[in-house]
C-alpha cells in the first residue's frame, strides 16, 4: 500500500498518514490511515517476501482476524474493523507507549491490576496470546490503561476430549501470567508477590525441554522468512539496475 493510494473499505475510504513501521522479514508492516474522521492501523503482509507473501500470509492474516472476532468486546483488546486484502488486517489504532517504552517507577499497582484483569478477560474468551513476553505487544494509554496487541501467536482452547492439546494450552496461559510477572520486575520490582518470585526462579524439566524445541523452532522459521525476505531484496535490485541500465543505453 503505497503513501498516495486510497483503499476503500465497505463504505469508507481509508487514505494512508503514515507508515509506522515498515515490514521486514515475517514481519507485518503497520501503517496508519484514516478515513477523515477517525484512525486505524492496518496490519499488512504484502511487503514480506515471495514465499511468504504467498504460503503464510494470508493464513496469518485470517487466522488473526479470527482471533480479534472471537475477543469481539473484550476490554483492553483494540477492535478488529475486517480483513485488508488477502495479507492483512484493519484494526483499531491505539494511541500510547509500548511497554518497552516505559521506564522502572512510570507504571504501578493499578496498572498491573488491570493489565490482570485483560488477561484473565482473554484467557476466558479460549485464547491464549502467546507472546506476552514481548514488551512491545502490551500498550499503555495517556490514561494508563493497558491495551493487549498482536494477536498472531495466539491460540485459541481447543476441544475438552484433545486432552494433549488442551495441555499445550494450559502451559500457553501459564506463561502469559509468567510474562506479567517478568514485566512486573522490570517495572515494578517491589510489587511481585511471593507467588511470582517463585514462579520466575523455577522450571521444571519438562518446561525447560518444551520452551528449547519452543525457541528452536522459532528461530529456524525466523531464518527461513528472512531468506526469503533477502532473496526477494535482491531481486528488487537486479531489476532496479536492469531498469537503470536500459535507461542509460537509450540515453
Amino acid at each position: 500500500m503505497s503513501g498516495g493510494c486510497a483503499a476503500r473499505r465497505r463504505t469508507r475510504e481509508w487514505r494512508v498518514e503514515r507508515v509506522v513501521a515498515p515490514g521486514r522479514g515475517y514481519h507485518a508492516a503497520l501503517t496508519l490511515v484514516s478515513d477523515g474522521t477517525e484512525q486505524a492501523l492496518v496490519k499488512d503482509y504484502s511487503g514480506s517476501g515471495p514465499l511468504f507473501r504467498l504460503v503464510a500470509a494470508p493464513w496469518l492474516a485470517a487466522r488473526e482476524a479470527r482471533i480479534y472476532r472471537r475477543l469481539a468486546g473484550t476490554r483492553g483488546v483494540p477492535r478488529s474493523y475486517g480483513r485488508w486484502g488477502r495479507t492483512g488486517v484493519l484494526l483499531e489504532y491505539v494511541d500510547g507507549r509500548n511497554c518497552q517504552e516505559v521506564a522502572q517507577g512510570e507504571v504501578g499497582s493499578c496498572f498491573f491490576d488491570r493489565l490482570r484483569e485483560v488477561v484473565s478477560a482473554i484467557h476466558g474468551r479460549g485464547v491464549a496470546h502467546c507472546d506476552l513476553k514481548t514488551a512491545d505487544n502490551i500498550v499503555v494509554t495517556p490514561t494508563g490503561e493497558p491495551i493487549i496487541v498482536d494477536f498472531a501467536q495466539a491460540i485459541r482452547r481447543p476441544a475438552r476430549w484433545n486432552l494433549l492439546a488442551q495441555a499445550i494450552y494450559q502451559r500457553f496461559e501459564r506463561d502469559d501470567w509468567l510474562a506479567l510477572s517478568k514485566l512486573k520486575a522490570r517495572l515494578a520490582p517491589g510489587l511481585l508477590t511471593e507467588v511470582e518470585i517463585r514462579a520466575l526462579r523455577w522450571r521444571s524439566p519438562a518446561e525447560r525441554f518444551v520452551r528449547a524445541v519452543r525457541d528452536r523452532l522459532r528461530a529456524l522459521s525466523q531464518w527461513a522468512f528472512e531468506a526469503d525476505a533477502r532473496v526477494s531484496r535482491a531481486q528488487e535490485r537486479t531489476r532496479e539496475r536492469g531498469a537503470s541500465a536500459r535507461v542509460l543505453a537509450r540515453k
